[in-house]
């Protein structure tokens, strides 16, 4: 047993010495910022990607995901973008409490290189979220898209389209088709290709053709992947759509 000292003064110090020594036993408290910082948050996945290969007079879908570490009520909730070249769009059917898709946008505008950003705003356009899109765009060839997953239906029809985009007054190609390469005719059927298509903007023309195509009769029953080359544009490129049929 530990008696105290019969001094009114070293009473005092034996007090405060016990209880610095009670003090020091317990867990220091944790402060409310580490609580915070350690606390999961809302997020994109992935949280960026880059595409510093646009062409311009191209859009190109995508579709990522926002995760929630608790349910939330998906329609409380806005995407805002940081550039006229970038959008995003909730896939409504998509959502669960926790996860939710989105359809992102990359549209080739004009001749740019622009740090994109995607916001996720909550209740009273609080910026939860950020999706960080580096967008570099040019007069570059370009097919759209740039891989098909084709819709379940009873001809298994699509498009693909293949463009460039030129300055006013440049000298432009009569087609911007240079060649339909090998693909499988006995999965696939080139249904139609229209003459070159014309869009005039502020700063260039983007010329178009488009591509139609369906899946064959006797194909439709069976999920498939097959390939289609193509080869367009000044100078030409060429380029590999695959396309994806899930079968009837």
């Amino acid at each position: 047993m530990i008696h105290p000292p019969k001094s009114a003064t070293l009473r005092l110090l034996f007090r405060m010495g016990i209880g610095f020594l009670l003090a020091g036993c317990g867990p220091e408290p944790e402060a409310p910022a580490a609580r915070d910082a350690a606390a999961p948050a809302i997020r994109f996945e992935p949280a960026g990607r880059e595409y510093r290969d646009v062409g311009v007079g191209e859009t190109i879908r995508e579709t990522i995901a926002v995760i929630a570490p608790a349910p939330v009520n998906w329609s409380e909730f806005d995407l805002v973008a940081s550039c006229d070249c970038l959008a995003g769009e909730f896939l409504v059917r998509s959502f669960t409490p926790t996860r939710a898709e989105v359809v992102l946008s990359v549209i080739g505008l004009e001749v740019e290189d622009v740090d994109g950003e995607l916001y996720l705003e909550g209740p009273g356009k609080e910026r939860l979220a950020t999706f960080r899109a580096p967008i570099v765009a040019a007069r570059i060839p370009f097919v759209q898209p740039r891989e098909v997953f084709v819709a379940r239906g009873p001809e298994g029809r699509f498009e693909i389209v293949v463009g460039q985009a030129f300055p006013h007054g440049a000298k432009r190609p009569g087609e911007i088709l240079d060649d339909i390469g090998e693909f499988d005719e006995s999965k696939l059927a080139l249904l139609d290709m229209t003459a070159p298509e014309l869009e005039r903007t502020d700063e260039d023309v983007v010329v178009r053709t488009r591509l139609e195509f369906s899946v064959v009769d006797d194909a439709l029953e069976e999920r498939f992947e097959a390939a289609v080359q193509l080869s367009f544009g000044e100078p030409p490129v060429r380029r590999t759509v695959l396309v994806h049929w899930p079968g009837q």
